[in-house]
């Protein structure tokens, strides 16, 4: 009887794999007729969650090279992008880039490719709640780089909505890759703030149509705003994460995961273990600072 229990154990572990790589498999395909996958990553610092994203982004650039890849990093912490070989610094017009190496504070020169964020009265990009029109990126996508992982700094924070609404008009697959999204749509937000998320959501929601893949990562899913998060189709829950109310995962085995192992949930049904490759940090250790923004 015990050899039994066994048994049907290792089989409930091979079969828990093989739906994990299916839904990464759902994940990395392109198909004009699904549209785009949202992929919402969590986890404890130091777990990898930045790892992950940068996992995606280097099998999106094997599997499809002419592939348009952004990432958004964060100014005034940690840079993120020199994880990888091939990056591409794009800095919005007005931006005054500057990359400093920790401790010593001491400017790096990096190549930085500056574009244009045109305002626009296309009433395509039009907010009516604000009678806010938007902006377009015509001038990021020309001179973002097919197959490197295009990292953009904006002049202004919340016109990341713009920039996914104008990608997402775009009828190609593209990615986008948000670092420490919950800065972007905080839970304790009012006024404008909490109109910019509503934004969010809905741009999410309407982004799968226009074939925009995009993956988020967070320390603490609660922080971010619960309209955006309710968008998401799919949960990698790494080492230590809180999980989702309504997922069929159970919290015991993601506190125990190993660094480069999640557990996949797609649409809180299925779920599954997957596996990426670690991209510790590399030097220089620097941060990215907008000294417009200081000065």
């Amino acid at each position: 009887m015990r050899e039994v229990f066994v048994l049907a154990k290792k089989e409930r572990v091979k079969i828990i794999d093989e739906i994990g790589k299916q839904i990464y498999e759902l994940l990395m395909t392109r198909d004009y007729a699904r549209g785009g996958y949202l992929l919402e990553c969590a986890a404890v610092p130091g777990s990898g969650k930045t790892s992950l994203l940068l996992s995606i982004f280097e099998d999106t650039i094997d599997r499809y090279p002419d592939e348009l890849i952004f990432f958004r990093d964060s100014y005034n912490s940690q840079c993120q992008f020199n994880r990888v070989e091939k990056w591409h610094i794009m800095a919005e017009n007005g931006v005054n880039l500057r990359f400093l190496e920790l401790p010593s504070m001491k400017e790096i020169s990096l190549p930085v490719t500056n574009f244009d964020a045109k305002k626009t009265e296309d009433p395509m990009y039009y907010y009516k709640d604000l009678k806010q029109f938007g902006y377009d990126y015509y001038d990021l996508i020309e001179k973002a780089k097919p197959g490197y992982l295009n990292v953009v700094y904006l002049k202004d924070n919340t016109n990341w909505r713009w920039v996914i609404r104008f990608l997402r008009l775009y009828p190609f697959f593209q990615t986008l890759l948000f670092d420490e999204y919950e800065d972007l749509v905080p839970q304790r937000s009012s006024g404008n703030q909490w109109r910019y998320n509503e934004h969010y959501a809905y741009e999410l929601k309407h982004s799968r149509r226009g074939c925009l893949n995009e993956a988020f990562d967070t320390q603490h899913p609660g922080d971010a705003d619960w309209r955006v998060r309710s968008k998401f189709m799919l949960h990698a829950y790494l080492r230590g994460s809180k999980v989702g109310e309504s997922s069929p995962v159970d919290q015991g085995p993601v506190n125990s995961l190993p660094v480069g192992k999640m557990i996949i949930d797609y649409g809180n049904a299925l779920f599954g273990k997957g596996s990426f490759d670690p991209y510790p940090p590399k030097n220089p250790v620097m941060i990215a600072t907008d000294m417009n923004s200081i000065l």
